[in-house]
């Protein structure tokens, strides 16, 4: 069906008719510049709606970017230019401006599921006060909506589940109608908006109020995008406690699971962990420092191999249909006493999260946006969670879950907050001419015992910033992705004395070959992924036998066959291994020219293989020794 849309020029107002909004937007492009007489190199389309939103040159249908028949865009005759790339600041829009119809977001078949169930919370007839029959209903035994203030309250759930949240800003009526649905959701920005609509100098030349972003008041979060964590089993927490007891020093570790139905909280979500995987970081009693950081530079040879690791561990889990789900790290102290307690650090009179870990958790978050078509942008808040293993009131060892707000995330994104020597506390950078700092208010109980509204002047409490979510193990574990985690040494664990070598994988494989029933680990399956030895489709098949077969037949897939073929043969595989494949001559395979190869011999330090003594290049990966 054609379609109209009209043009505000300087010279009036024009009517561009195209055939459908099936149409790519370079169609609308190519219309403008005819009915203006000009190339489009020398104009600009944006919206009339103040947003001031361009319109993108191509790439886009015109139904895709929200236009309907009739709708009224702006030629601007004077477009600012393309800006250069630079640091990160306040001025610098995060991302596109444009609204994104829903069609065009494509949704996470689990958000679908939630999406279309009814979600009404059935209650029973209530003898006291229902005065109908079995098949009748009242107010007091009617379904109740999944955002249920009293029902929450009663249940004692703290935050509204996202997709309860969604029901709640939608109208029951908007639904029942079959209308189209009113995007309800946008991404809070605290950047200022350039260029602005009211055609003033961009910032830091000039600014209005239509730019600049408004006063932020800090409030508890209603609603969360993850419910629970739900770790697969006790293995997984052990396998990074495992480093903590052995060394005395803090590890962190990205988790990686699934997300499904959290039936516990109306419309929940829950991240289910079956593996933990620790990056490159340099440990101490008292801290972590990650060599590399998700969404940053990776500046000089051990930020660009920790850079690759994390793609390499990525693309492992990808394999067997797992994602990054958040991160874990330990907050130990040993108490002293010998008997195995540990400090009690974090409660409601000391800090939950410090102000660097509120920082990460909201980087971290925002580099992990979760797509929805609610949103105008296409994208609404994350699912990536922060853990916390740390010591309780008792003296054990316990497990807090949480995540950070929208407003955090949106402080951290505009680059407007720091860490201060105050644990509990944030501060708010200086503003500057490339930094504009909006007012940043919160209540607090004063002396008096009111509550009073303060302004971050310029520190203010982190507890504003934080949504808890609950965690726990569940209760029919019968079934684990990876149960041999803990048999296989960890990643980047050098600095503790626990080293990932060709022999110990080759022990692994080996002992797989004869076995029906491969009880794998992470570690293992991440390190087999890494060194690039097993081609993508035989990885694929491997997958197969973990995911599917728990492990039955993974010894004898053709990729672990490869395995055997290259990896040396272990001291104690007898025969049947054989020499071949291993970069060995005959004699040092047996007896005792064996220890005398080895010491010739050396390891690739970016795939691990061995290789033969004399060689200056690797057999495996073809990069130098040094």
């Amino acid at each position: 069906m054609p379609v109209v849309i009209r043009l505000r020029t300087r010279d009036g107002q024009l009517r561009a008719q195209l055939d459908s909004l099936a149409l790519d937007v370079s169609h609308l492009w190519a219309l403008a510049a005819q009915l203006t007489g000009k190339p489009n190199s020398e104009f600009a389309l944006v919206a009339a709606n103040g947003s001031n939103a361009q319109l993108p040159k191509s790439g886009y249908t015109l139904q895709a970017l929200g236009l309907t028949h009739g709708d009224l865009l702006r030629v601007d005759y004077a477009p600012a230019p393309a800006p250069a790339p630079a640091p990160p600041s306040t001025s610098t829009p995060a991302d596109p401006t444009f609204s994104l119809s829903p069609a065009s977001v494509k949704q996470d078949p689990l958000d679908a599921h939630l999406a279309s169930l009814p979600a009404l919370i059935k209650r029973p007839r209530d003898t006291n006060f229902c005065r109908h029959g079995d098949k009748g209903m009242c107010d007091y035994c009617s379904p109740l909506e999944p955002y249920n203030p009293t029902y929450l309250e009663q249940h004692k759930i703290k935050h509204l589940a996202f997709h309860s949240y969604l029901r709640k800003l939608t109208s029951s009526a908007t639904r029942q109608s079959g209308a189209t649905p009113v995007q309800p959701l946008t991404p809070l920005s605290l950047k200022v908006q350039v260029p602005c609509a009211n055609a003033h100098a961009n910032w830091p030349e000039g600014i209005c109020s239509k730019c600049q972003p408004s006063a932020v008041t800090l409030a508890r979060q209603v609603w969360r995008m993850v419910d629970h964590v739900e770790f697969e089993g006790p293995h997984v927490v052990e396998a990074v406690l495992s480093g903590w007891r052995a060394s005395g020093v803090q590890r962190i570790a990205y988790m990686y699971g699934k997300y499904a139905h959290y039936p516990t909280v109306p419309l929940g979500i829950k991240a289910v962990v079956c593996a933990v995987w620790e990056p490159p970081q340099a440990s101490a009693a008292d801290g972590i420092m990650l060599t590399y950081v998700e969404g940053t530079d990776a500046e000089g040879h051990e930020q660009v191999a920790a850079k690759q690791a994390l793609e390499a561990a990525d693309r492992a889990a990808a394999l067997v249909g797992l994602v990054r789900v958040g991160i874990l790290f330990t907050d130990l102290t040993d108490s002293g006493a010998g008997t195995g307690a540990v400090k009690y650090k974090r409660h409601a009179d000391s800090y939950y999260l410090t102000g660097p870990e509120v920082r990460l958790a909201a980087h971290l978050q925002a580099m992990h946006p979760q797509p929805t078509p609610q949103s105008t942008t296409g994208h609404f808040g994350s699912r990536f969670v922060t853990c916390v293993i740390s010591g309780n009131k008792a003296g054990g060892i316990e497990i807090e879950a949480w995540q950070v707000s929208e407003q955090a995330v949106a402080l951290a994104q505009a680059d407007l907050i720091d860490a201060c020597t105050v644990p509990d506390m944030l501060v708010l950078k200086p503003a500057d001419h490339t930094r504009y700092v909006p007012d940043v208010l919160y209540q607090h109980i004063n002396e008096y015992g009111t509550k009073a509204m303060h302004r971050a002047d310029p520190a203010f409490p982190v507890d504003y910033l934080l949504v808890n979510v609950t965690h726990g193990f569940p209760t029919d574990a019968d079934k684990v992705m990876f149960p041999g985690t803990g048999t296989y040494p960890m990643a980047n664990r050098e600095a503790l004395g626990e080293v990932q070598t060709p022999e110990v994988l080759a022990r692994d494989v080996y002992k797989g070959r004869a076995a029906d029933k491969v009880n794998v680990s992470f570690a293992l399956w991440e390190h087999v992924v890494r060194i690039g030895v097993v081609g993508e489709e035989h990885l694929k098949e491997m997958a197969r036998a973990i995911v599917e077969l728990g492990g039955v037949g993974l010894g004898q897939t053709q990729g672990w066959a490869m395995l055997a073929e290259v990896l040396p043969p272990p001291m104690d595989a007898g025969t049947g291994g054989g020499a071949r494949g291993t970069g060995m001559s005959a004699a040092s395979a047996s007896g005792g020219g064996a220890s005398a190869a080895a010491a010739k011999a050396w390891d690739c330090p970016h795939c691990t293989f061995r290789n033969a003594a004399g060689t200056t290049d690797c057999e495996m990966c073809g990069l130098p020794k040094q």
